[in-house]
């Protein structure tokens, strides 16, 4: 089978969803033609017109079948329909305005959170950190006390120890200090 010949075919067939009409109407009037050849051809065998018409007609075959079985083969049947229900959708949400704002808005909620959750867990796990070897940072955090809270450590410990990390790592220049908040002292 020629590709050329294929890609050409399916031209035809997505083309034909969208000149329905034409094809149909040039289909019915191949059709009567056909009917009409038929007859004369039984006329001309001794037939009487009636019958020879009646004849021509069940040689032939039903029409709507043979519309209906000319449409199947001319486009793309799952693409009409398609294009059926997309216009029956946009009909009833026309007239169901209430329920169309709903459905709207329950969407665009919905992608925003999508995008929100998807932006903070690219951003947060995702992503590699921005240091040269992220695989050897360390996190320090207060264990001066046995019921201290880890979470609170720049808060429960005294600012002179972390200010004391901080001119060691500084020192050792094998460490980057990255402090997340401000180190200064309070007064009274």
């Amino acid at each position: 089978m020629n590709v050329g010949a294929a890609i050409d075919r399916w031209f035809a067939r997505v083309r034909a969803v969208f000149t329905k009409r034409a094809l149909d109407a040039e289909f019915a009037d191949e059709l009567a033609h056909h009917l009409e050849l038929q007859t004369e051809e039984n006329i001309r065998l001794g037939m009487a017109p009636a019958e020879a018409r009646r004849q021509a007609q069940l040689a032939i075959g039903g029409p709507e079948q043979l519309r209906e079985l000319h449409r199947e083969t001319r486009s793309l049947p799952w693409l009409e329909q398609s294009i059926q229900d997309l216009r029956y959708a946009v009909r009833m949400f026309r007239r169901e305005r209430g329920f169309t704002v709903t459905a709207l808005l329950i969407l665009a909620v919905g992608i925003g959170l999508n995008t929100t959750v998807f932006s903070l867990v690219n951003t947060v796990l995702l992503r590699p950190l921005p240091f040269a070897e992220a695989n050897r940072l360390v996190w320090i955090t207060n264990a001066d006390s046995p019921g201290a809270n880890r979470a609170l450590s720049a808060i429960t410990s005294q600012i002179d120890t972390w200010e004391g990390y901080r001119q060691q790592i500084i020192l050792s220049n094998r460490l980057r200090p990255t402090i997340h908040f401000p180190l200064s002292k309070r007064t009274g």
